[in-house]
């Protein structure tokens, strides 16, 4: 193990002003280490005013499309990666995941194993890595807890359950709740209304 200590002229190496390399004897900061870290429970950053107007920043590099520029979590049975992906660190953001079985600890930054993904045009993929709308979404959307959901069923479908009275507004006005409503009034019995009158039972 190699421990160096560069000090200014004025200064003693026991002065706590100088700069400390372990495993380089030219260290670039305070404290440099080439190698690894391992620190138990926390890890405290601290901005250097107590204003608030300079932040605390953990950088994470990546260097020569090293696996991801993040945070890898190891948990019991899976990888967790949230940061810049392998390959693509530049110009998107993911957060992925994998099973242990199938990659090293940091397999989980491949883009392949991405669940939420954000390109550098702020256009978000779920379950996609290609998003070609603000919100893409490779899967069906589920919303309330009656069973609503929004799918690719038979190529385009909208689900709507509950035990009340399931409709859809349309409005082309902002401050209007709806121009025309389409409501499930019973077993079979869809009705259309609109400007106070029912159009038409279904």
């Amino acid at each position: 193990m190699v421990v160096s200590m560069i000090t200014s002229a004025q200064n003693t190496p026991w002065s706590g002003s100088g700069s400390v390399g372990i495993g380089t004897l030219t260290p670039s900061a305070e404290l440099d280490v080439n190698g690894k870290i391992r620190a138990k429970e926390t890890i405290r950053v601290t901005a250097s005013n107590s204003n608030g107007y300079v932040s605390s920043q953990l950088s994470l590099n990546s260097h020569d499309n090293y696996r991801g520029a993040g945070v890898f979590s190891l948990g019991q049975t899976n990888y967790w990666f949230m940061g810049n992906p392998y390959t693509d660190h530049a110009n998107s953001f993911m957060i992925g995941v994998v099973a242990k079985n199938l990659e090293t600890s940091t397999g989980a930054a491949q883009k392949k194993y991405a669940k939420f993904y954000m390109n550098s045009s702020g256009s978000v993929g779920i379950g996609t890595t290609t998003p070609s709308h603000k919100l893409d979404v490779n899967g069906a959307i589920a919303w309330g807890n009656a069973g609503a959901v929004l799918s690719a069923d038979q190529g385009a479908s909208i689900e709507l359950r509950g035990t009340g009275l399931p409709f859809i507004d349309f409005s082309n006005d902002a401050s209007t709740d709806y121009d025309m409503r389409m409501i499930l009034r019973g077993d079979d019995l869809l009705h259309i209304y609109g400007g106070g009158c029912w159009y038409r039972d279904l």
